[in-house]
Protein backbone atom coordinates (compact mmCIF):
# COMPACT_ATOMS: atom_id res chain seq x y z
CA UNK A 1 0.00 0.00 0.00
CA UNK A 2 1.34 3.54 -0.75
CA UNK A 3 0.44 6.30 1.05
CA UNK A 4 0.65 10.16 -0.17
CA UNK A 5 -0.72 13.23 1.35
CA UNK A 6 -1.78 16.89 -0.35
CA UNK A 7 0.28 19.42 0.46
CA UNK A 8 -1.11 22.08 -1.52
CA UNK A 9 -0.59 23.70 -4.96
CA UNK A 10 -0.53 20.84 -6.80
CA UNK A 11 2.42 19.30 -4.51
CA UNK A 12 2.05 15.56 -3.16
CA UNK A 13 4.69 14.52 -0.03
CA UNK A 14 5.06 10.21 -0.60
CA UNK A 15 4.02 9.40 3.53
CA UNK A 16 4.39 5.75 3.51
CA UNK A 17 4.98 2.28 1.77
CA UNK A 18 3.82 -1.17 3.11
CA UNK A 19 4.93 -4.08 0.58
CA UNK A 20 2.36 -6.51 2.92
CA UNK A 21 -0.80 -7.41 1.94
CA UNK A 22 -3.72 -6.79 3.74
CA UNK A 23 -6.12 -9.57 1.83
CA UNK A 24 -4.97 -13.18 0.66
CA UNK A 25 -4.67 -14.05 -2.73
CA UNK A 26 -7.42 -16.05 -4.47
CA UNK A 27 -8.01 -19.26 -3.49
CA UNK A 28 -7.16 -22.66 -6.15
CA UNK A 29 -10.72 -23.18 -6.11
CA UNK A 30 -12.14 -19.99 -7.09
CA UNK A 31 -9.09 -18.76 -9.63
CA UNK A 32 -11.89 -20.18 -12.58
CA UNK A 33 -13.55 -16.96 -11.62
CA UNK A 34 -10.94 -14.64 -11.87
CA UNK A 35 -11.05 -12.38 -15.45
CA UNK A 36 -7.06 -13.75 -16.22
CA UNK A 37 -8.14 -17.37 -16.31
CA UNK A 38 -11.62 -17.41 -18.05
CA UNK A 39 -11.31 -17.39 -22.03
CA UNK A 40 -13.35 -19.17 -24.74
CA UNK A 41 -11.06 -21.46 -26.92
CA UNK A 42 -12.16 -21.77 -30.47
CA UNK A 43 -13.50 -24.84 -30.35
CA UNK A 44 -15.94 -23.63 -27.71
CA UNK A 45 -16.69 -20.25 -30.17
CA UNK A 46 -17.32 -23.35 -32.86
CA UNK A 47 -19.98 -25.11 -30.37
CA UNK A 48 -21.87 -21.50 -29.18
CA UNK A 49 -22.46 -20.96 -33.03
CA UNK A 50 -23.33 -24.40 -33.72
CA UNK A 51 -25.64 -23.95 -31.14
CA UNK A 52 -27.15 -20.67 -32.07
CA UNK A 53 -27.97 -22.30 -35.37
CA UNK A 54 -29.75 -24.98 -33.49
CA UNK A 55 -31.62 -22.47 -31.62
CA UNK A 56 -30.05 -23.08 -28.70
CA UNK A 57 -29.25 -19.74 -26.73
CA UNK A 58 -25.71 -19.23 -24.93
CA UNK A 59 -26.77 -20.02 -21.78
CA UNK A 60 -28.31 -23.20 -22.29
CA UNK A 61 -25.28 -23.89 -24.60
CA UNK A 62 -22.70 -22.92 -21.27
CA UNK A 63 -24.61 -25.42 -19.17
CA UNK A 64 -24.09 -28.10 -21.96
CA UNK A 65 -20.59 -27.49 -22.59
CA UNK A 66 -20.43 -27.68 -18.63
CA UNK A 67 -21.88 -30.93 -19.26
CA UNK A 68 -19.60 -32.50 -21.83
CA UNK A 69 -16.95 -30.87 -19.84
CA UNK A 70 -17.60 -32.10 -16.63
CA UNK A 71 -18.21 -29.41 -14.85
CA UNK A 72 -17.83 -25.68 -14.56
CA UNK A 73 -14.48 -25.57 -13.33
CA UNK A 74 -13.09 -27.64 -17.00
CA UNK A 75 -15.13 -24.81 -18.58
CA UNK A 76 -12.44 -22.41 -18.94
CA UNK A 77 -15.66 -19.75 -19.59
CA UNK A 78 -18.71 -18.28 -17.60
CA UNK A 79 -21.95 -17.92 -19.00
CA UNK A 80 -21.62 -13.86 -19.39
CA UNK A 81 -18.57 -15.08 -21.70
CA UNK A 82 -20.64 -17.38 -23.70
CA UNK A 83 -23.57 -14.69 -23.93
CA UNK A 84 -21.30 -11.77 -24.62
CA UNK A 85 -19.78 -14.26 -27.53
CA UNK A 86 -22.84 -14.63 -28.78
CA UNK A 87 -23.92 -10.76 -28.72
CA UNK A 88 -20.49 -9.71 -30.78
CA UNK A 89 -21.71 -12.74 -33.45
CA UNK A 90 -25.18 -11.41 -33.85
CA UNK A 91 -23.39 -7.58 -34.47
CA UNK A 92 -20.80 -8.84 -36.96
CA UNK A 93 -23.98 -10.87 -38.84
CA UNK A 94 -26.57 -7.22 -38.42
CA UNK A 95 -23.37 -5.37 -39.68
CA UNK A 96 -22.65 -7.60 -42.79
CA UNK A 97 -25.58 -9.85 -43.25
CA UNK A 98 -26.96 -8.94 -46.45
CA UNK A 99 -23.30 -8.32 -48.10
CA UNK A 100 -23.01 -12.23 -46.76
CA UNK A 101 -26.16 -13.54 -48.66
CA UNK A 102 -25.43 -11.87 -52.21
CA UNK A 103 -21.62 -13.53 -51.52
CA UNK A 104 -23.18 -16.51 -51.42
CA UNK A 105 -25.54 -16.26 -54.18
CA UNK A 106 -23.00 -15.05 -56.58
CA UNK A 107 -20.79 -18.00 -55.70
CA UNK A 108 -23.61 -20.22 -56.20
CA UNK A 109 -24.35 -19.02 -59.05
CA UNK A 110 -21.14 -20.05 -60.48
CA UNK A 111 -21.82 -23.75 -59.82
CA UNK A 112 -26.27 -23.70 -60.79
CA UNK A 113 -26.16 -23.17 -64.65
CA UNK A 114 -29.75 -21.69 -66.24
CA UNK A 115 -30.19 -20.12 -62.32
CA UNK A 116 -30.49 -16.40 -62.42
CA UNK A 117 -29.42 -13.97 -59.36
CA UNK A 118 -30.15 -10.16 -59.67
CA UNK A 119 -29.65 -7.58 -56.92
CA UNK A 120 -30.57 -3.92 -56.73
CA UNK A 121 -28.18 -1.41 -54.43
CA UNK A 122 -28.95 2.22 -53.63
CA UNK A 123 -27.13 4.41 -51.73
CA UNK A 124 -25.62 1.45 -49.74
CA UNK A 125 -29.02 -0.54 -49.37
CA UNK A 126 -30.47 -3.57 -51.05
CA UNK A 127 -34.10 -2.81 -52.77
CA UNK A 128 -34.22 -6.23 -54.44
CA UNK A 129 -33.48 -9.28 -54.81
CA UNK A 130 -34.13 -12.20 -57.29
CA UNK A 131 -33.10 -15.98 -57.36
CA UNK A 132 -34.35 -17.78 -59.61
CA UNK A 133 -33.65 -21.54 -60.38
CA UNK A 134 -34.70 -23.49 -63.11
CA UNK A 135 -37.92 -24.84 -62.15
CA UNK A 136 -38.78 -21.00 -61.56
CA UNK A 137 -37.83 -20.04 -64.94
CA UNK A 138 -39.80 -22.72 -66.94
CA UNK A 139 -43.29 -21.62 -64.49
CA UNK A 140 -42.28 -18.07 -65.82
CA UNK A 141 -41.90 -19.04 -69.19
CA UNK A 142 -45.35 -21.33 -69.43
CA UNK A 143 -47.44 -18.99 -67.18
CA UNK A 144 -46.17 -15.45 -67.22
CA UNK A 145 -45.71 -13.35 -64.14
CA UNK A 146 -46.43 -15.94 -61.24
CA UNK A 147 -44.49 -16.11 -57.94
CA UNK A 148 -43.85 -19.94 -57.53
CA UNK A 149 -42.16 -21.24 -54.19
CA UNK A 150 -41.38 -24.80 -52.83
CA UNK A 151 -42.84 -24.67 -49.15
CA UNK A 152 -40.88 -28.51 -48.67
CA UNK A 153 -37.55 -27.14 -49.49
CA UNK A 154 -34.90 -28.91 -47.54
CA UNK A 155 -37.37 -30.51 -44.82
CA UNK A 156 -37.36 -34.56 -46.29
CA UNK A 157 -33.52 -34.63 -45.23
Amino acid sequence: MVAIKWVGDDVYKYCRFVADRNHSLADVKYKQFLKSNRSSNFAQQSFIRQCSNLNIGSTLAHGLSKELSGGFSNVGAQKSDYKNFSRDVRAYIESTGVQMVVNKLLHKLEFCSGHVFEYYVKDGCLLRMLWADLTARKNHAAFGDVVTFDATYETNK
